[in-house]
């Protein structure tokens, strides 16, 4: 049987002259080579729910594009002129951005099959980010009540307005 070895190393900065940079125990059937063992944690946390809209923001415009198959960059986040524009309306700002590259890889179809067909599957990418986004958040254990609310609240108004979307 081969050797299995299980490299851990410590959080650290990226000084290598810094306190525990290079510190690294392997264990398995591999001699023990570290420093004594230490208490490092990464300090993650989500203080407001604009950071999870962010992280939403981020996980729906990813997914659309997995799911339509567009290999083309993430569309720049949308600083509307109007500060109070919502964050449904900025979200469908991004996914209108997308559908440009979508129409240019299918010059074949129809504007409205083409239409019909990004629609389908920017609501179930929109749905998968979402589902993406509560994942992170919960592993993390900061999905709270209210974030969901506020979450569910966004994906709901934004699935509204891609289904009346047209470029």
């Amino acid at each position: 049987m081969a050797d299995d070895i299980i490299s851990i190393a410590p959080i650290g900065g990226v000084n290598e002259h810094a306190p525990g940079h290079g510190d690294i125990a392997r264990y398995g059937n591999a001699p023990h080579h570290h420093a004594p063992p230490r208490q490092d944690s990464a300090d993650i946390s989500i203080a407001t729910g604009q950071q999870a809209q962010s992280l939403f923001y981020c996980s729906a415009l990813d997914q659309i594009r997995a799911q339509l198959g567009l290999n083309s960059p993430m569309p720049a986040r949308h600083q509307p002129a109007d500060a109070l524009a919502s964050r449904s309306q900025q979200l469908m700002h991004g996914i209108a951005a997308l559908f440009d590259g979508y129409r240019q890889n299918r010059a074949d179809q129809s504007l409205p099959a083409a239409l019909a067909a990004f629609i389908d599957g920017a609501q179930a990418g929109l749905q998968a980010g979402f589902r993406e986004t509560c994942d992170v958040l919960r592993q993390l254990k900061v999905l709270h009540p209210q974030i969901v609310n506020e979450l569910e609240h966004t994906r709901s108004q934004t699935a509204a307005l891609l289904r009346d979307f047209r470029p």
